[in-house]
């Protein structure tokens, strides 16, 4: 048994290239917390490795992985997942900060892979869903779906949105989880809720996301990544394919694939974006797992 309780094994993978300020303040937030300690196996996977890369893994207690050329986003994913050997993995990549307890990991973790395990959920976002951090694009989808509070012409604009872009209205419906309590009750075909208080989102209405997740290894690699290589049409970053790209698509909406939504471990940073999106909110109060 590891930390989580688990007889299977799990790993932890960080996929980086270039931006060590960055990658050093992620690592920063994993060490206070000591958390790479937690998994069988904490691996850092480096695009376009240089000596220096190995020194910061090595500073932080983490193996190393790479390639002198850079794989792009879903080479990037589909190789470290590969060089991770263990059951399951919680994947991220350099700009992914910690900022919850040790404990309340521990707890998060447990959860999610119980949900798997039963065949609940096949993939767990844990980016925190009150505190995602830089880049957070919900907006767009509360013009369908309003928070609580909105205005009676916030709601009224919404209804008509709903009843001209039905489809989308209904593919934006899972983003509720990440500012309402109510999504459950609104959207019982698309959205369940664990008695641990997670959320179980349908695929048909909560896109693939790159941003921190935990996975069956064996499913990413011989579900995710094939299907994604298969559908590349060209589009991607940088002339590759993104994963998030190839997802966004009808065989993923039909897939039946359920994406489970906890709390969140992880916010999304970059110190040189704070330009662009502000400084980082208040991390959330440290709680402590008192069973």
């Amino acid at each position: 048994m590891n930390r989580f309780g688990a007889a299977e094994t799990i790993g932890f993978g960080v996929l980086s290239w270039r931006d060590r300020e960055t990658l050093r303040h992620s690592l920063q937030s994993y060490a206070r917390e000591n958390f790479a300690a937690l998994f069988d196996r904490a691996l850092i996977y480096f695009q376009e490795i240089e000596p220096e890369d190995r020194a910061i893994a090595a500073e932080f207690g983490f193996d190393v992985a790479g390639d002198e050329t850079n794989r792009g986003i879903l080479g990037g994913f589909k190789a470290m997942a590969e060089a991770l050997d263990t059951d399951y993995v919680l994947l991220v990549e350099n700009d992914a900060l910690l900022v919850e307890s040790a404990d309340i990991a521990v707890r998060q973790i447990k959860q999610a892979l119980s949900n798997m395990r039963s065949g609940a959920a096949q993939v767990f976002r844990m980016r925190h869903r009150l505190y995602p951090g830089q880049q957070f694009a919900i907006g767009k989808r509360q013009r369908f779906w309003p928070p609580e509070g909105a205005s009676q012409g916030q709601q009224a604009i919404a209804s008509l949105r709903r009843l001209l872009r039905p489809v989308a209205a209904r593919r934006a419906a899972g983003w509720t989880v990440y500012y309402r309590d109510d999504a459950a009750v609104r959207f019982p075909d698309l959205v369940r809720r664990t008695p641990d208080g997670e959320y179980l989102v349908s695929a048909a209405t909560l896109e693939w996301s790159n941003n921190t997740f935990l996975i069956n290894r064996r499913f990413f690699l011989d579900r995710i990544i094939p299907e994604c290589e298969r559908r590349y049409s060209g589009r991607g970053v940088g002339g590759m394919p993104t994963i998030e790209v190839e997802a966004n698509a009808p065989w993923w909406r039909k897939s039946g694939v359920r994406v489970g939504v906890g709390k969140g471990l992880f916010e999304h940073y970059r110190p040189a974006h704070e330009e662009l999106h502000g400084p980082r909110q208040s991390p959330p109060p440290q709680e402590k797992q008192t069973s």
